[in-house]
């Protein structure tokens, strides 16, 4: 079985490589650059011997990119080529495709309402997929964070480095997902999906949602985060402040994942159980083993 992941980020891609070599499925990595250079896309994807195919990158690439995705020709020639040959297709999409709100957690079926932008490009891109696949996934997921690459995490490692008054919101949750996380969840979506799950009398597609279990504030994230960079570096100069400005960049709609457990088993994980294994490996210069292969980026 052969997966070709689109990713922009570095870490996503390190993270879904680390989950393929250790369940030994065969992968291939492209950015959606990458695949303007494929040519004929239903021919590369048909070479590759491709099952499936998952696209990371829009949910993760900067918010000038995602806005303008849809004119871009390897998005739209992609959707056509999983469509002609009906291969499942996964796409990673954002909460924020809702108002972001202080009530219940938003389920699949509750009315879309994005307040930003960023929010339109995410819905104007998930009903592109809509209207072009019929077999597709859209999963909706948070802020993705990792012990390397820009994100969440290492951002705010980065600040409490370099000293000082580090001043975090106490206003507005979020359920950050881990990047080794999304990976686990991502690739056992592909996995039942191969099986032919949806030969079972289950309808599966559509869209489903993932975060972590436990919505934080960003100085709750961070507190934990400082907790931890103890044991590696000294923390005597960071003083961090909790203010009550609410922080745009944190504050993600909170996500309903009743659907994706009920219909593929997949269970939420906190994003606190994956701190300690991300922080000692920013602090140690870990990262996931291996290096992208040449052969993974045909």
């Amino acid at each position: 079985m052969k997966v070709l992941i689109v990713a922009e980020q570095d870490y996503i891609q390190r993270a879904l490589m680390a989950r393929c070599t250790e369940r030994g499925s065969d992968y291939v990595f492209q950015t959606l650059a990458g695949l303007s250079e494929m040519g004929d896309l239903k021919a590369y994807l048909v070479r590759q011997d491709v099952v499936a195919v998952v696209n990371t990158a829009i949910a993760t690439m900067p918010l000038a990119l995602a806005v303008t995705a849809l004119e871009q020709k390897p998005f739209l020639d992609l959707l056509k080529a999983v469509q002609m040959l009906r291969l499942p297709y996964v796409h990673l999409s954002n909460s924020r495709v809702f108002d972001v709100g202080e009530g219940d957690r938003y389920k699949e079926s509750d009315l879309t309402s994005p307040e930003t932008d960023e929010g339109g490009s995410y819905w104007r891109l998930e009903d592109s997929v809509r209207k072009h696949v019929d077999r597709h996934i859209i999963l909706r997921t948070a802020a993705v964070f990792a012990s390397d690459g820009e994100n969440l995490l290492t951002g705010i490692l980065q600040q409490f480095q370099a000293g000082g008054d580090v001043e975090l919101s106490l206003l507005g949750h979020s359920a950050p997902v881990n990047a080794d996380d999304l990976a686990r969840v991502v690739l056992a979506l592909v996995d039942q999906l191969h099986c032919g799950v949806d030969g079972w009398g289950v309808k599966v597609w559509g869209e489903y949602h993932y975060v972590s279990s436990d919505p934080a504030t960003c100085y709750h994230f961070a507190e934990v985060a400082l907790a931890l960079m103890e044991q590696y570096a000294s923390t005597a100069d960071v003083n961090l402040i909790g203010t009550e400005t609410v922080d745009i960049i944190w504050q993600h709609p909170l996500l309903n994942c009743d659907k994706l457990l009920n219909t593929f088993g997949i269970k939420q994980i906190p994003w606190r159980a994956s701190m300690t294994a991300s922080v000692k490996a920013y602090f140690e210069g870990e990262s996931f083993e291996g290096e992208l292969s040449e052969s993974a980026l045909v």
